[in-house]
């Protein structure tokens, strides 16, 4: 079982390269499960996705609240991280939540934009 399922709700978001980022982070971590939960992008997100052993789950025409319910209801963890897709989270951050894996909390990333 992953120590944490990360939710990224997405639509049309590839051109913006979060994706890209967040696949390379988390893409050899046997701790990390992902799930990209797809509305209806056209963008090539699906298609990108597609080359890596993440989850996709398409839920179309749906907006971000139903996108995160679903994918809260198919995630293996109980630790789980609602995640914007046009975020990156650096190392350092999902370390820290590893650290508080066993422990019962709620909260979030203080951000910063880089344009």
């Amino acid at each position: 079982m992953p120590k944490i399922t990360i939710i990224i709700p997405i639509n049309n978001d590839f051109s913006y390269g979060k994706i890209q980022e967040q696949v390379n982070l988390f893409k050899n971590s046997s701790d990390v499960e992902v799930i990209y939960i797809d509305g209806g992008s056209d963008d090539g997100s699906l298609e990108y996705l597609s080359k890596f052993s993440t989850k996709v789950l398409s839920l179309p025409d749906s907006n971000r609240a139903e996108k995160l319910k679903l994918g809260i209801q198919k995630a293996s963890s109980n630790f789980i991280l609602l995640h914007h897709p046009r975020s990156f989270i650096e190392k350092k951050g999902l370390e820290a939540l590893f650290s508080l894996h066993h422990k019962k909390v709620w909260g979030g990333f203080t951000h910063r934009f880089d344009n």
